[in-house]
């Protein structure tokens, strides 16, 4: 899980600031506050790790909705002398780190403990900063950063105008290393000193205890790494027989973070803010399309395929102790006849069970369409989204976003559009279920409806006096109130934090939960 993300120099966002995420972040504020430069920079991330497209416009995740117009439009105050840097923390202690390389290095042989050096990973950082080369015209990472456990471990840095990248941190005294074998410390030290005393020249080494000096690596364009092979390194020691384990010890350790950071980022999902609907006649596309998910339609391609999910949000839209929307889900198949084929001529003229066995297969072999149709609960009438209320065809692919276990992060834009407010607050219900049920997805979404807000509040405030409505308990630790306003031309975001009962800590910093007090005594 990503448990924070620094941001500078994006878009709204200026001065380097440091936002919480938890299993349920909410967005809050004024229209253009900053809000939705927190989702972008999960956009512009992914470009980044999967694709390695630093000048971003259309994303992955973004369809239509966003187009971040390249690095000239987003580094903030269109500045391009500036740099901009991303950095995410993860939370790695249910799955400490994978291996980046094949295990068959040497490393049992030299003494390490591959489970141990994994495992003993709890949390690790990525940090990324990008940058506009004036003189060669071009974007290139400068600089790519790790930290193991809470320390900084390792740094990648690229010189663009001279076309150098090399290591130029590296931290001997950081526990991790210490955890497969005693003697992996030593084993780095001499390899780097006998690099050193085969002619390289020695840099100076870091100010922080236990650094080494700079490495040269190979083979990379800049200071991103490649997430599917081994480090660069350029040089191999005649009498050093455990020049694999290094290559392997420090792909693992400095790629590794990159790498499940990457994995993170590819299970991310972004519902925008206004879900169109599908058409009467739809059908699912042969292959997913991960852009359906900005307007909603990879929500009703989801419904179809799977009988799992779409019984999920048939429960949650019909039950009266969820959304209680009047309606459940249907999947309806159809096999389509024409009126000239022999099987559509004895239809017509009502020989159907006279016809031979050859017609009858020919009907089971003609093409199958699926189609999911809303079902009024108290007339039983098979209904199409267009058939019903605007907001129940915009919440069903929230639902479904937040039912789907195949998605890590989702990022929803307006859950509560065109929704009644006693729906809006069972959104919050909703919410709870997918990330601290056993889906176990987190959730960034960005709202002005107080009442998913105090549904929030009153099911923490239930959960510490011992009661789970929702079967499913909930804490203020696992919920974050992100406010995003502007200041100077530039977005501020601050946390709005809830005690042990779901009281907020500070008062809200504008009039979005007082306005019905000034509305009636103003």
């Amino acid at each position: 899980m990503i448990t924070a993300i620094e941001i500078e120099n994006f878009k709204a966002i200026g001065q380097r600031q440091r936002l919480a995420l938890r299993p349920i972040t909410l967005l809050v504020g004024p229209n253009s506050g900053g809000k939705s430069t927190v989702i972008h920079a999960l956009h512009y991330a992914r470009e980044i790790f999967e694709r390695r497209n630093l000048n971003a416009d259309r994303t992955i995740n973004g369809g239509d909705f966003v187009d971040l117009g390249g690095f000239a439009n987003f580094v903030h105050e269109h500045d391009q002398t500036k740099s901009v840097a991303l950095r995410f923390d993860l939370d790695t202690k249910d799955t400490g780190l994978t291996w980046v390389l094949d295990e068959s290095v040497g490393l049992v042989e030299a003494g390490i403990d591959v489970d141990s050096l994994n495992a003993t990973v709890k949390s690790a950082w990525v940090e990324i900063v990008v940058k506009r080369s004036i003189l060669r015209d071009a974007l290139y990472v400068q600089r790519y950063s790790v930290g193991l456990n809470g320390q900084h471990f390792a740094a990648i840095e690229t010189d663009f105008e001279s076309r150098g990248t090399r290591i130029v941190e590296l931290n001997l005294d950081h526990p991790v290393i210490k955890q497969g074998t005693d003697q992996m410390p030593s084993l780095l030290v001499e390899y780097f000193d006998a690099f050193w005393r085969a002619g390289a020249q020695k840099e100076p080494k870091s100010e922080s205890s236990g650094s080494l000096g700079m490495m040269p690596l190979t083979g990379r364009p800049d200071a991103l790494p490649a997430f599917d092979c081994g480090l660069g390194l350029p040089w191999k020691t005649p009498e050093e027989p455990y020049n694999g384990v290094v290559r392997a010890v420090l792909t693992q350790l400095i790629v590794g973070p990159g790498s499940l950071l990457l994995d993170e980022l590819r299970g991310f999902r972004y519902l925008g803010p206004l879900r169109e609907l599908p058409p009467r006649n739809y059908e699912p596309p042969r292959y997913r399309d991960e852009t359906r998910w900005a307007t909603g339609l990879a929500a009703w391609d989801a419904l179809t395929e799977s009988e799992e999910l779409r019984q999920a949000t048939s429960a949650w839209l019909s039950g009266s102790d969820r959304l209680n929307a009047g309606c459940e889900l249907r999947l309806n198949r159809y096999r389509e006849i024409s009126e000239s084929d022999e099987l559509g001529v004895a239809l017509a003229a009502g020989h159907i069970f006279d016809t031979d066995e050859e017609v009858i297969a020919r009907f089971n072999d003609l093409a199958t369409a699926r189609r999911v149709v809303l079902v009024d609960a108290g007339s039983g009438l098979e209904l199409r989204a267009h058939d019903v209320g605007v907001g129940i065809s915009q919440v069903v692919p929230v639902v479904v976003a937040a039912l789907d276990p195949a998605a890590a992060v989702v990022a929803i834009e307006q859950p509560e559009l065109h929704v009644h407010p006693t729906l809006q607050a069972s959104l919050a219900d909703l919410l709870i279920q997918g990330a601290l049920g056993l889906r176990g997805s987190q959730f960034l979404v960005e709202t002005h409806s107080i009442h998913l807000i105090l549904r929030l509040q009153r099911r923490i405030r239930e959960t510490a006096r011992g009661a789970t409505p929702t079967g499913v308990p909930v804490s203020a630790a696992d919920v974050a109130i992100l406010y995003a306003a502007r200041d100077h031309g530039a977005a501020t975001i601050s946390e709005i934090g809830l005690d042990a009962q779901g009281e907020l800590l500070r008062p809200w910093p504008d009039a979005f939960l007082d306005q019905d007090y000034q509305e009636r005594f103003a």
